[in-house]
């Protein structure tokens, strides 16, 4: 018989989830959810809560695993490919094409996270939009039940929306080259380039979030207690944006 990987309280005024020696905490009256490493609300949960397992079986875990591993590559190589087939190039006949295109997609990206998370049982807390490192916007659906689940079910809800976006992107780029039809190439194309992005565990992608639903992390607002896989991809993070600034700045100038 499997150990117990997790521990959880129900109480009706709130909920406790204890894994690797971290509570998190759900207020059931405001919703909010709190982290804490405190070692005495680890024992309680571990003594007084009930164990669970993984919720998703192996045979399904990796049937999921190879159907997104499969999806993720294969619009890698047929992004790649294009991109050096084709001269992919926006005018700005196609510029309005590429923004509707994404939109959609973004809807059905949003739309698989928010699915997943009520497959397990739990709620989103409220839709917005964001700005990454005061460069990038993003539309987002806040999770933050998404605490509250096992390692896989997390890892599902992180990279449902990739997911979803390689496998329509895919047909839809098939489709395009079957039909030669050169906008909906480049329209896909382009989108193409950003679901890779969100898949690379970097900016705060659902990639990264993914990566750290698998490793079993969390990360913190003191960035110091945050591990060192964690402390390198926010260098990492810091020096992408420079050079992004950067290319961009020297961009401009050429362009003036």
């Amino acid at each position: 018989m499997k150990s117990s990987s997790y521990f959880r309280i129900k109480e009706s005024g709130c909920e406790i989830f204890s894994f690797n020696n971290v509570c998190i905490l759900k207020q059931s009256d405001t919703g909010k959810v709190y982290q804490t490493t405190n070692k005495e609300l680890v024992a309680l949960a571990q003594t007084k809560g009930t164990p669970e397992n993984e919720a998703i079986s192996d045979r399904s875990w990796w049937a999921y695993v190879i159907v997104l591993s499969v999806s993720v590559f294969s619009a890698c190589l047929l992004t790649m490919y294009i991109a050096f087939t084709y001269k992919i190039y926006i005018t700005w006949n196609i510029l309005w094409k590429v923004g509707a295109y994404s939109l959609s997609q973004m809807f059905l990206h949003e739309g698989a996270h928010y699915l997943a998370l009520r497959l397990f049982g739990r709620k989103p807390d409220c839709a917005g939009i964001k700005i990454n490192y005061y460069i990038f916007p993003a539309f987002y659906i806040r999770m933050n039940d998404v605490n509250l689940l096992h390692k896989r079910q997390k890892f599902t809800v992180h990279s449902s929306g990739v997911l979803a976006n390689c496998i329509t992107n895919n047909i839809v780029l098939a489709y395009a080259m079957h039909q030669q039809s050169w906008n909906l190439i480049v329209v896909a194309c382009w989108f193409g380039i950003g679901i890779l992005w969100n898949a690379i565990p970097l900016l705060d992608s659902d990639g990264y979030k993914a990566l750290l639903a698998i490793l079993s992390e969390q990360q913190t607002k003191d960035k110091r207690n945050n591990c060192q896989i964690i402390k390198t991809i926010n260098t990492i993070n810091i020096i992408v944006v420079i050079i992004y600034i950067l290319y961009y700045l020297i961009l401009l100038a050429r362009m003036m």
